[in-house]
């Protein structure tokens, strides 16, 4: 296979039409996938978190994930307008579904919990 340009955000409309189950299977010979990437984190977590004093909700886990692709979006791509843009609206839903909706998000306060 010949080699590639890395795609942008921009171009994510041809990729979705590029990415057939033989490049799939191509590069998942030589690289974890995106998500056996994520289990492997969360294996990890869960394997930590068995020495915390609290347990990590999924809000949690979507906190650092939402946080860490802001800051990923700021340090190495902050030439792709799509990416910045995108990672500045998932934190933007963060803030307010902390702010405006905190009893969903976390259910009643609990004593504590702010140390």
């Amino acid at each position: 296979m010949a080699e590639e340009e890395i795609v942008g955000l921009e171009e994510l409309g041809t990729l979705d039409e590029r990415l057939t189950p033989e490049r799939i299977m191509f590069v998942d010979v030589d690289y974890l996938s995106p998500r056996e990437r994520a289990d492997r984190l969360h294996t990890m977590l869960q394997m930590v978190e068995e020495d915390l004093d609290f347990k990590l909700t999924r809000w949690d886990y979507l906190c650092f994930a939402v946080e860490f692709i802001g800051q990923f979006a700021i340090s190495f791509f902050s030439h792709d307008r799509i990416f910045m843009s995108t990672s500045k609206l998932l934190g933007k839903w963060l803030y307010n579904m902390h702010y405006f909706y905190p009893a969903e998000v976390y259910g009643p306060p609990k004593e504590g919990e702010r140390k």
